[in-house]
């Protein structure tokens, strides 16, 4: 899959702007002012505070896992506040001090604070549950793409060559590997790897499958909450319960009328 560059007669500018961005990403880490540090990213890194002090070590191996933690040393003084980014594909972030959890909102999409008075060896743990989403096409709800917590999934066909986008029937998405993003499925009746789009590297690959029976379907939205009506856990067994979700996109919002 795909083609390579060479020295003098072929040369795309995405290469040398990506090895740019990648070089900028620490950037984007850790903001702070004198009272409030806020973590944006989860990497593997260590910020050295040199204004307080705090050294604050962050270990993690997301987005294969999907926990990260902090560990806070050097000189404490005072309160101040730890904001921490609770990303909007998550839902039922938790966030623990020492173990102990912590009653503060982890609202996705927004940041969440904890204030108090620090100490050294201090660990702050976040636990953002990752889930697999489909994320339809803007033109074409039977269109969509596989994520799964930050990731988007792509199905790996090696040396195939792919005429149209594979069916994919979503309620056979497992994931196989807790030490990797590794999934597989089921498209057009074969089992098909996914993996992380990012991670995509010399094989065919297809990002958008399939989905639907080609026909029209409809989100029931309830007017008063405005969340719209899914089945619980994607179930396809007689007697699924139907309950009310926020819109992820997934199938089983999908509903002919």
């Amino acid at each position: 899959g795909g083609t390579w560059s060479t020295d003098y007669n072929s040369f795309w500018c995405c290469q040398g702007t990506g090895v740019e961005v990648n070089t900028r990403l620490m950037d984007s880490i850790y903001f702070y002012n004198d009272t409030t540090l806020t973590v944006n990213l989860f990497v593997p890194s260590v910020l050295d505070w040199s204004q307080r002090g705090i050294t604050v070590t962050q270990s993690t191996t997301y987005p294969v896992s999907d926990t990260t933690t902090l560990t806070l040393s050097g000189s404490m003084s005072g309160s101040w506040s730890i904001r921490i980014r609770i990303p909007a594909w998550t839902s039922g972030a938790t966030i623990s001090v020492n173990g102990e959890a912590q009653s503060v909102a982890t609202t996705p999409g927004s940041y969440a604070t904890v204030t108090r008075t620090w100490a050294a060896g201090d660990t702050v743990t976040v636990r953002l549950p990752m889930r697999v989403i489909m994320q339809a096409a803007n033109d074409n709800n039977n269109v969509q793409a596989v994520t799964y917590g930050p990731a988007v999934l792509c199905g790996n066909y090696g040396n195939s060559s792919l005429g149209s986008l594979p069916s994919l029937n979503t309620s056979t998405i497992t994931r196989t590997s807790t030490s990797a993003l590794a999934f597989t499925a089921t498209a057009n009746g074969t089992t098909v790897n996914l993996g992380p789009f990012h991670d995509a590297h010399g094989f065919n690959y297809t990002v958008y499958w399939n989905t639907g029976g080609g026909g029209t379907t409809y989100r029931l939205v309830n007017v008063g909450t405005g969340l719209v009506l899914g089945v619980q856990n994607m179930s396809t067994a007689d007697g699924g319960l139907a309950v009310q979700w926020g819109d992820t996109g997934t199938a089983d919002h999908n509903w002919d009328m």
